[in-house]
């Protein structure tokens, strides 16, 4: 009797040592805390707080940053700006009525002000402003009396441009990139960003050289460009700049000069890519965190005749298949990922993917409407190993949830038209490079150690594997079978791919008072041309 009160004893004290961790009580979407009237303050906690299946993405498109979340609702007393206020923590603001379909109306920041629309109801999410902070939460809300537009500061930083063509020819110029961070202080003294804008101050004008190290355009302020213009790419033949003043990108042919051809207006901030006989045009509807959602305009090689277009939606448009006109636009909706393949326009393939909770979503496509697609986590150097999804173009799973035999941390996958899945595998001291086959069985092609690795992507079909010692790069060429075709050895300078197995290496060598510049462009035989610039 007396052994069994004792064992008894020592299980109510086992049972009491226990605890199980308890949500807070807004922490689901559906149970949130709501705020009364036109201004308060609110204690609360989002310890053991959760992230719940279809919350959107509160912080960038990192779900960890923006974790252990706990949920309130405030309706609008008055059509006027109200100020939110949190302790050490981040908040969002939202309006909808579901967790899954949910409208981003001020996006994160531990001091924001809403221009309020009278008995509109907006979701406010309370959420870690890093992987581990937790605690008491303590929001303020209140009318904000705001200052006028005040800009804080302007951050400038001298960038160059330089893009060489497969041939030999070479366009360059030299800039000063800037952003001017606006705010406004409400009557307590807090300050919020209300807008941010950003862009490019030119201090030259633009300079080509021909293959054999001619200047055919001399520093030439190209016509119609604005002040403020940037280049966005340059093919030997054609040269593609923006104007953001007035949201015009603009086409010249170039010979002897810069001859223009034809505008389009297709958004204020706009990505370019020159290939073949199109011109492939990226609207970005940037917001004041830099994300952006992406459309996509399709034209003739003059810049004259539309082809296609794809219009701006959230997430953003990946070009895969140059040839063949294969894109693919994609965006995140809390955990599930859309990914929309379209060919000349004409829809191709639609994944929809239902995604864990514990990871950030990522994938490759393979040029021919397939993706390969995983969850990852970030620790430090490397990537948890996480299983893998493959589905072809006829959205077939080839196989699901995939793990690779690995005893390191992976770092990234990559898959092209070769139907070969290469991966990095971080064992510390130095990574793995293995590539397999995609098919069912999986089957190992081959593999090689690299010292010093930086990253991985492909020119054409082949996998250039990048290495860097602090400002030093090189890389090495491997088929699909990671047998090395030729290596470019680490030395100074930058390093671009220019595709089809053409690179260029630019070398800054600073002096007094200006900076010298040797660009080199070159293939596996041989070197194409080399020029020099001082600035």
């Amino acid at each position: 009797m007396k052994n069994y009160n004792a064992f008894s004893l020592v299980l109510v004290l086992f049972f009491v040592g226990i605890s199980y961790a308890v949500p807070p009580a807004n922490d689901n979407f559906e149970n949130s805390i709501t705020l009364p009237g036109s201004s308060g303050s609110v204690t609360g906690s989002n310890s053991d707080a959760t992230l719940e299946s279809g919350e959107p993405v509160h912080y960038y498109s990192d779900m960890a940053y923006g974790s252990n979340s706990v949920w309130y609702t405030w309706t609008a007393p008055e059509t006027a700006h109200f100020s939110f206020d949190t302790s050490n923590f981040m908040a969002c603001v939202y309006t909808g009525s579901a967790i899954d379909n949910l409208t981003k109306i001020k996006l994160w920041g531990e001091s924001i002000t809403i221009a309020a629309t009278n008995e509109t109801v907006y979701q406010i999410a309370l959420f870690s402003g890093n992987y581990t902070s937790t605690g008491q939460v303590v929001i303020n809300y209140y009318k904000a009396e705001l200052s006028p537009w005040i800009s804080e500061y302007t951050l400038t930083q001298s960038v160059y441009w330089a893009k060489g063509s497969i041939k030999g020819s070479l366009a360059c110029c030299f800039m000063d990139g800037f952003i001017t961070f606006q705010r406004r202080t409400n009557q307590f003294g807090k300050t919020a960003d209300i807008n941010v804008q950003f862009g490019y101050n030119p201090k030259t004008g633009i300079t080509v050289f021909d293959k054999k190290g001619n200047k055919i355009v001399d520093n030439v302020n190209p016509p119609s460009a604005g002040s403020h213009f940037y280049p966005l790419d340059f093919d030997g033949k054609l040269l593609l700049l923006c104007n953001p003043d007035n949201g015009h990108v603009i086409a010249y042919k170039v010979k002897n000069g810069l001859t223009l051809l034809n505008e389009q207006n297709v958004g204020k901030y706009v990505d370019g890519i020159i290939d073949g006989s199109r011109i492939y045009l990226v609207p970005m509807d940037i917001n004041e965190i830099f994300d952006a959602d992406e459309g996509l305009h399709v034209f003739d090689k003059k810049l004259k005749n539309e082809k296609w277009s794809l219009p701006i939606r959230q997430g953003k448009v990946n070009i895969h298949s140059f040839k063949k006109e294969l894109v693919s636009s994609w965006t995140e909706n809390g955990y599930d990922l859309n990914v929309v393949f379209f060919k000349k326009g004409k829809k191709q393939t639609e994944h929809n993917i239902p995604l864990p909770m514990d990871g950030i979503i990522e994938y490759s496509a393979d040029g021919k409407g397939g993706m390969l697609y995983w969850k990852s986590k970030y620790y430090g150097p490397g990537y948890i190993n996480s299983p893998l999804t493959y589905i072809d173009k006829k959205k077939i799973k080839v196989f699901e949830n995939r793990y690779l035999p690995s005893s390191g941390n992976i770092w990234r996958f990559e898959n092209n038209s070769t139907k070969n899945l290469f991966t990095a595998v971080d064992y510390g001291s130095y990574y793995k490079i293995i590539s397999y086959k995609i098919d069912k069985n999986m089957k190992k092609m081959g593999d090689v150690d690299v010292l010093n690795f930086d990253f991985m992507e492909f020119s054409g079909k082949e996998l250039v594997v990048y290495q860097r010692i602090t400002d030093q790069n090189g890389f090495t060429v491997y088929n699909s079978k990671l047998k090395e075709k030729w290596i470019e050895p680490v030395s100074p300078g930058e390093l671009q791919n220019l595709r089809n197995g053409v690179f260029m290496r630019i070398v800054l060598t600073p002096g007094a008072g200006q900076t010298n510049y040797n660009f080199k462009i070159f293939n596996k035989r041989k070197t194409i041309s080399e020029h020099q610039l001082t600035y």
